[in-house]
């Protein structure tokens, strides 16, 4: 087993070889004109930027990680996943090296609006020993948009 130094984006723990080589090839890579669409969007300075591009990737980690299951962004990897969207070029050949298909974005719908979010925070704990940023779009439950009322 390889020191947990060596794991990429920050992983807590190894998957197996095929999905650790593939979530090496979605941190080496190149998300440059995204960045740089997404700080012009956004007026993010380039900290932030690279700070939500390192999370955008662990977000998107997850779905290598943990493929049979829905996951929801929080809000500004959602933002930053959208960007990637809309520049569908590049989308395309991303998507093609990284999960050998097109990974879709698919909007939350349904009974259990709550459900993706609580589930992605939960993988994203376990894999990468951090808590993902809950959305503040989420208007279904309090414990996603902050209110406490």
């Amino acid at each position: 087993m390889q020191a947990q130094a060596e794991l990429p984006l920050g992983l807590q723990q190894q998957p197996d070889d095929d999905v650790l080589e593939k979530v090496r090839r979605l941190e080496r890579y190149d998300f440059g004109s995204i960045r740089s669409l997404v700080m012009d969007r956004e007026g993010w300075d380039e900290a932030k930027t690279l700070e939500v591009e390192r999370r955008t990737k662990q977000f998107l980690a997850l779905g290598l990680l943990d493929p049979e299951t829905h996951h929801a962004p929080a809000e500004d990897e959602d933002v930053f996943w959208h960007a990637m969207i809309t520049y569908t070029p590049w989308y395309f050949r991303f998507c093609r090296s990284v999960f050998g298909g097109y990974y879709h974005h698919t909007p939350i719908v349904g009974d259990d609006p709550c459900g993706p979010h609580e589930r992605s925070t939960s993988a994203f704990t376990r894999w990468f020993g951090a808590t993902l940023l809950r959305s503040a779009r989420c208007s279904s439950c309090r414990v996603f948009n902050g209110s406490d009322d």
